[in-house]
């Protein structure tokens, strides 16, 4: 997915962002969240390949990579969930393979964040090593064994496969549509640009 962000468009139609950037439609500021995630995720997969093989193994380096990879699956789901919040933003089948991974993404959350399995009051285990590695295919594993783990590559394939998956028709609504009333009519863009939101939700300067 990354290569079509390293295109340069110049004086670029409406269409032709959209092509490269179907999600503007929906949050210009997620959209450049998931372009930095999907770029942070390229950078941890070269810490791994630099720090872990049949003859090396890099503490310092792998160290990073396993805090970053952490700190990925925190910021991945929390993008996947607001995604997946509206219910009727997105089309079926992309909110079939968002709720999809989002799941994927709560079975190691849970444990790493939260410090408890999904779905049990109960903890985890609280004197498991921080980072797992997989030596055979030079991954990080997070999670908890016991409770619910998975590997960094695969997650962050996964994502990269969702937002690849999505054009420009599969996005229904603007971030910020998804939270009028039936009845509140539709607001007037700002002109503060074309993926401005609309200017009814410009947030107003608080009065002291």
């Amino acid at each position: 997915m990354l290569d079509r962000f390293r295109t340069v468009l110049v004086n670029p139609t409406e269409e032709e962002e959209l092509a490269r950037e179907p999600l503007l439609k929906f949050s210009f500021y997620l959209s450049s969240r998931v372009i930095q995630l999907l770029d942070l995720g390229e950078e941890i997969k070269g810490k791994l390949d630099a720090g872990l093989s049949a003859d090396r193994f890099d503490g310092r380096v792998l160290g990073n990579a396993g805090v970053l990879a952490w700190l990925w699956v925190l910021g991945a789901y929390e993008l996947v969930r607001t995604m997946c919040q509206p219910q009727n933003a997105f089309s079926p089948p992309i909110l079939a393979k968002l709720l999809a991974l989002k799941r994927r993404l709560e079975l190691v959350r849970m444990p790493d964040a939260k410090m408890e399995p999904k779905g049990r009051n109960h903890p985890a285990n609280s004197n498991r090593a921080p980072p797992f590695w997989d030596l055979e295919n030079q991954d990080v594993i997070l999670g908890d064994f016991e409770n619910g783990s998975d590997r960094f590559r695969p997650l962050l394939e996964e994502f990269d496969e969702v937002m690849s998956a999505m054009t420009p028709a599969d996005v229904l609504l603007h971030h910020h549509e998804t939270y009028k009333r039936p009845a509140e009519p539709a607001a007037a863009a700002d002109g503060g640009g074309r993926w401005a939101f609309p200017s009814s939700q410009v947030p107003q300067p608080r009065r002291c």
